[in-house]
């Protein structure tokens, strides 16, 4: 659960870096 919530937070970080 950790590790799939790390990756939609650095999922979320990416999205916000593109916008």
């Amino acid at each position: 659960a950790t590790n799939r919530n790390s990756g939609a937070k650095l999922e979320k970080g990416l999205q916000e870096a593109t916008t």
